[in-house]
């Protein structure tokens, strides 16, 4: 996966310094985030379906589950709260820090993004929405929504690298193995290359979280303790990226904004020289004629 994201940016580039020689590519994969696009669209009518039959295989292959429910006691509530947290509070706190606005209007308007990202546990299939209230609710220009977003549903995992660092804590205590400074190092750099390299997709989180309790040597069965409330956390895992895809773009569009409205400024000044030069053509043909 980071080697596509890498590929595709570095053809992204090339294909913006070749000009007007670029533009059958660019027609071809905008033609492509269409049809994309459209796809999810069609899919999301479908997710409460696919939502509830998710829900009720969860439920019925939970093995003894009062004794799993006094295991997870304390770890549930202790998680969800951690994210939200993270979500509401410091992500909140730089958009201020950064934009001087008030965050909370910004994730209101960002209310329909952040209740389909609950129902589909999906930051991909919330991308359209996540796009529509950024550019129609909050005003981001549609540049940077284009750019960030995209990136963002891929690569941009926080919620996903603060649970599995959660997890991977709270199987070490369990087993009563106390992790020393290297190991949180090491536990903080695993969530966090394999939150950027995991899919936007449901049901990601028990791989992840094998792979950072394999680089830290616990065993990868103890995951497994964690998913029978491991597809509700999953929600407000995505809640969290798809905040933190939301408050990235905000940033990006109040940090770069004057450089947005110069740049419309030549592309309308440019436009507006075409428009003369086609009118003057004009012009001498019907005077010739």
């Amino acid at each position: 996966m980071l080697g596509l994201i890498v590929f595709s940016v570095l053809v992204g580039c090339i294909l913006s310094s070749m000009e007007d020689r670029a533009k059958p590519m660019i027609n071809l994969f905008r033609c492509m985030y269409e049809v994309v696009m459209r796809l999810i669209g069609i899919f999301i009518w479908f997710t409460p379906i696919g939502l509830l039959f998710l829900i009720a295989a969860s439920v019925v292959q939970t093995e003894r589950p009062v004794v799993v429910l006094q295991e997870l006691a304390i770890f549930f509530p202790t998680a969800v709260l951690c994210l939200l947290l993270h979500s509401f509070g410091s992500l909140s706190l730089l958009y201020l820090f950064v934009t001087k606005k008030n965050p909370y209007k910004f994730l209101l308007n960002m209310s329909k993004a952040l209740l389909t990202a609950f129902g589909t546990a999906s930051s991909a299939a919330t991308l359209p929405v996540t796009m529509d209230c950024l550019v129609n609710k909050n005003h981001v220009d549609g540049r940077v929504v284009n750019f960030i977003t995209p990136i963002g549903a891929i690569i941009n995992m926080d919620g996903t690298a603060l649970y599995v660092s959660m997890v991977t804590i709270f199987i070490s205590q369990r087993l009563g193995v106390t992790l020393d400074f290297g190991s949180y190092i090491i536990t903080g750099l695993s969530a966090f290359g394999i939150s950027v390299g995991s899919a936007g997709v449901p049901n990601m989180g028990i791989m992840t979280m094998a792979i950072a309790a394999m680089a830290v040597g616990l065993p990868v069965d103890q995951v497994l303790l964690v998913a029978p409330v491991d597809w509700i956390v999953e929600r407000f895992r995505t809640i969290v990226n798809i905040n933190g895809d939301s408050i990235g773009a905000g940033i990006v569009h109040h940090l770069s904004s004057k450089v947005l409205v110069n740049t419309e400024k030549d592309n309308t000044q440019d436009t507006d020289v075409d428009t003369r030069e086609t009118c003057s053509n004009l012009n001498e043909t019907e005077s010739l004629v």
